[in-house]
């Protein structure tokens, strides 16, 4: 550019390439100076690229979710990392990362670079818990079913010392009564926790009971033993005494389960009076807490009949000796 200078009524040229307008005062001599006044026609370097903002849409996601970054920006090409690529100013675009994650965003233009972070913070998912059951979800007491949990994100336990469970393995139990059982899933976003109940009927308790047998004879005038016993539960520890309820006269009956034994004998006697029959009646026992009785028949029947000797006489009433000395001596002699 060109400058003019204005000494005591002369000028000069001066030729310089500056960037810009600026007064230039010069000293050359203590009542004189030169005053310079250039102006400027040079081009000035492009600006930069600037950044303006860039933010996610959600600064904070849940694993396996997924969140935008909008970047606005001037003066260049903006790029972001991760595989994000190539994005246009103001245009979101999703990312979806599954661990925290720090963006970095870069402006490239013919000024120069800038370049801004942005970070999407990831947190774990929580363990899922598909389904938790028992089969049979039925038993009764003393069999066995499978507990069977389906989860994913953490580690299954089940509690009443089944203890820890993969996901879709079954495990057998046997549960002596209705069970709740709770399975828990412990991972990094969590615990999840979720029941089953296992019902379980108990086992039929046989009730009390006399046996004796049901029909039975005996000889009138005499007696017979018949082994009675005690089955089921509820009876207490004291002795059992039999009686006869309902059986005619002359027929009498003694017997006494001792306690804590299960069975004994019980003796009829049958009198000489009572009739050819059968009699039906029954027997009772009884612990004072306990009574039951069983329905029996007994036949009677007469004693077999005695021997009865109905004659017993010689072939002749008398012998002459000499007439069987004489047969005597024939069958000695063959004659």
């Amino acid at each position: 550019m060109a400058c003019k200078s204005d000494l005591g009524g002369s000028s000069m040229i001066l030729t310089r390439t500056i960037t810009r307008t600026f007064w230039v005062a010069l000293a050359v001599a203590p009542t004189l100076f030169l005053s310079l006044a250039c102006g400027g026609s040079g081009t000035a370097p492009p600006a930069g690229p600037s950044v303006t903002s860039f933010v996610p849409a959600a600064a904070s996601i849940t694993a396996g979710g997924s969140t935008t970054l909008t970047a606005v920006f001037n003066g260049g090409t903006g790029s972001i990392d991760h595989g994000v690529g190539t994005v246009t100013s103001g245009a979101a675009v999703s990312v979806s990362p599954s661990i925290t994650t720090t963006y970095d965003l870069t402006v490239t233009g013919t000024g120069g670079t800038a370049s801004t972070q942005a970070t999407v913070t990831v947190i774990p998912a929580g363990p899922v818990i598909t389904s938790f059951g028992a089969a049979p979800s039925t038993l009764t007491a003393g069999g066995s079913t499978e507990l069977t949990a389906v989860f994913t994100g953490g580690t299954g336990s089940v509690d009443h010392a089944v203890g820890a469970v993969a996901s879709g393995a079954p495990i057998s139990v046997n549960p002596s009564e209705t069970t709740t059982y709770l399975l828990t899933v412990t991972g990094a976003g969590g615990t999840a926790t979720v029941q089953t109940t296992v019902s379980v009927t108990p086992l039929a308790v046989p009730a009390p009971a006399l046996k004796i047998a049901s029909a039975f004879s005996g000889v009138i005038g005499g007696q017979i033993e018949l082994p009675v016993s005690i089955t089921g539960t509820g009876w207490g520890t004291r002795d059992i005494p039999l009686t006869l309820i309902g059986a005619p006269d002359g027929i009498q009956g003694t017997g006494t389960i001792v306690a804590d034994t299960w069975g004994a004998y019980l003796t009829l006697t049958i009198d000489a009076a009572v009739l050819p029959a059968t009699y039906a009646f029954q027997v009772q026992g009884t612990d004072g807490t306990v009574t039951q009785t069983a329905r029996v028949a007994l036949t009677t029947s007469l004693p077999a009949a005695l021997p009865v000797i109905t004659s017993f006489t010689p072939s002749a009433t008398s012998v002459d000796p000499l007439s069987r000395a004489a047969q005597d001596r024939s069958t000695r002699t063959g004659t």
